[in-house]
């Protein structure tokens, strides 16, 4: 079968096409939808269909995709829809805008990978929002906003509303909830009124204020003549129709069974069709002016890092580590240890002498390291080797070189028998600091793990604290030893949304202080980084950061920054808190 521009399937029969976009749709939303064609100028859905313009409906998966997300992250909810109406028009391309973007992120695990990459290219580098309020919030604002586009479709704000104004009236009065909504299906679609129709909206709001319920008014019945308006008459074959329809409290009343109510939709079943939360770890932040954290203000989430778009081979592996650095690491935080089998020592090693004993009365020359004595062999360090993976240093071949170090610090602290992993890491915003996996505890440094080095690519930006906080929160819970290191190798310098200058600065430098107080030596490692002393100096404070012109300067710095990391996170970082004690604010 051919395949079209969106994947298989894309020159089937409109039929099955429409078909499988409804199956699509339905897994999209977690209810049941319809997909359908129309003569319609921008796709845009009901809740319960999905309307497609004709003559994209070759085109249209990644729209029915999108039109169907909005519906599970709760974006066409009645009290959204609500706020719209009351908005001057084209604020529902700007909501919409908004809330393509947290659907994205709140079903990234869910929506095809292709969908996913035609939304982040069209939303650039926009926040996410954190709810569907935030998102009307800052539709109100006047922040620079993408346009839309026109692949997105459109919300038809006015009639999902009139549509739960009717559900309501035929509830006695009681708006539907949107749980009600995922759980009925119309018959019909609700026609929406634009946004250029607004005025004739408008205009019969007043009349409806002008009218008494229940009585003639000469002056209204004058006025709607002249202008053309009126009720509809009601039949004479069914005389009882009109006093049905008689408008009270500006709803229809109509009659209704005795066992009428609203359709409910089973608590397990809601549960189920509920939209999943972004996952992630809530951290607190440091507000320098108020001298107090802000809590649960950042959200960290753990991702693979995506396969290179060329492929594996279009970039070389990483590097392994070369045999000065490799002396060096194995130096590193040594603890005495009893090795058995020795040629000298403090004790015989009984389980050799047995053995050595037994060879010898065989005929055999046996084992004669018979000695157990206390050697200084053991490691007991545990390290995470934390990457910038942001823009800031994404000039030139400075992330390369960046690269190079992270790359042979792992290869290196594995060969010489201590626990590491491996992160990149980026935001855009404080609910999107991405923890790029390339390498856990327990996972080796393989192939596979310089081959998601490899795929590292610089983008966002640096929300420094939050990466430290989640750094120390993995050492603390997966590091498994005594001795805990955090290696964070970037230019050091924090920069975000809504994070700049010393607020970012002094948030950065007390996640430093917490790691050390919890036990967790830290270090920097800078490629050619930012000539920025001053600054560097306000995030680094006492711990341990050192600026390199190049990679070979590492060998001869590493071992003493290490040592005195350590050292300071042994001590509780009294060193640390003592110095920022005596900085001031």
């Amino acid at each position: 079968m051919a395949e079209g521009p969106e994947g298989p399937g894309a020159n089937d029969r409109p039929d099955l096409r429409l078909r499988r976009l409804t199956l699509l749709a339905g897994a999209i939303a977690g209810r049941r939808m319809h997909v359908r064609a129309d003569d319609v100028a921008r796709a845009w859905n009901d809740r319960e269909t999905v309307v497609l313009p004709t003559a994209q409906l070759p085109t249209a998966r990644r729209t029915v995709v999108l039109q169907a997300a909005l519906v599970a992250v709760g974006s066409l909810d009645s009290r959204p829809m609500r706020a719209l109406t009351r908005c001057r028009p084209g604020m529902s391309d700007r909501f919409l805008v908004l809330e393509a973007a947290r659907a994205a992120s709140v079903l990234a695990d869910l929506l095809p990978r292709s969908v996913l990459s035609d939304l982040a290219a069209t939303v650039g580098d926009l926040s996410v929002p954190v709810s569907v309020s935030d998102s009307l919030e800052r539709a109100r604002s006047d922040e620079a906003l993408p346009g839309v586009p026109e692949w997105y479709g459109r919300i038809r704000a006015r009639a999902l509303a009139r549509s739960d104004a009717e559900d309501a009236g035929e509830t006695g009065g009681v708006a539907p909830s949107d749980r009600d909504h995922g759980g009925t299906a119309g018959e019909q679609a609700v026609d929406e009124l634009d946004d250029e129709e607004a005025e004739d909206a408008e205009t019969g709001a007043i009349m409806q204020k002008l009218q008494v319920r229940g009585m003639k008014n000469p002056f209204t019945a004058a006025l709607q003549k002249l202008l053309g308006m009126g009720a509809a008459p009601s039949s004479d074959e069914n005389p009882g129709a009109a006093v049905e329809d008689l408008p009270v409290g500006n709803r229809r009343q109509r009659r209704i069974g005795h066992a009428a109510g609203r359709l409910r939709t089973p608590p397990a079943l809601a549960s189920l069709l509920a939209p999943r939360r972004p996952t992630g770890t809530v951290y607190p932040e440091w507000d320098r002016a108020r001298g107090r954290y802000r809590p649960d203000w950042c959200t960290v989430t753990e991702f693979d890092p995506p396969s290179p778009s060329g492929g594996p081979e279009d970039r070389p592996p990483a590097s392994e580590p070369d045999p000065a650095l490799r002396r060096e690491l194995a130096r590193l935080s040594l603890h005495h240890e009893r090795r058995r089998r020795c040629a000298d020592g403090d004790s015989l090693d009984l389980t050799a002498l047995v053995d050595h004993r037994i060879a010898v009365a065989a005929g055999d020359a046996g084992d004669p390291d018979v000695c157990s004595g206390v050697r200084r062999t053991g490691r007991d360090l545990a390290v995470l080797v934390l990457l910038d993976a942001t823009g800031s240093v994404g000039e030139g071949d400075v992330f390369a070189e960046q690269v190079e170090v992270a790359a042979r610090l792992s290869a290196g602290l594995e060969q010489v028998g201590d626990r590491v992993a491996t992160y990149g890491f980026s935001s855009r915003g404080r609910r999107q600091v991405r923890m790029l996996r390339v390498k856990a505890f327990d996972d080796r440094w393989d192939a596979a793990a310089r081959r998601r080095m490899s795929a590292l690519s610089p983008s966002g930006h640096t929300r420094l604290g939050a990466a430290v906080r989640h750094g120390t929160h993995v050492l603390a819970t997966r590091g498994g030893t005594s001795n805990l290191l955090l290696v964070v190798v970037g230019d050091g310098l924090p920069h975000d949304d809504e994070y700049t200058g010393v607020h970012a600065q002094e948030d950065s430098r007390m996640a430093l202080d917490e790691a050390a107080l919890g036990g967790i030596g830290c270090v920097g490692i800078s490629v050619r980084g930012s000539g920025e002393p001053e600054a560097l100096a306000r995030v680094w404070g006492e711990h341990q950061h050192r600026p390199l012109g190049r990679y070979p300067e590492l060998v001869a710095h590493l071992r003493p920054m290490v040592t005195a990391a350590l050292r300071n996170a042994a001590a509780g970082g009294r060193r640390s808190v003592r110095a920022r004690a005596g900085a001031g604010p």
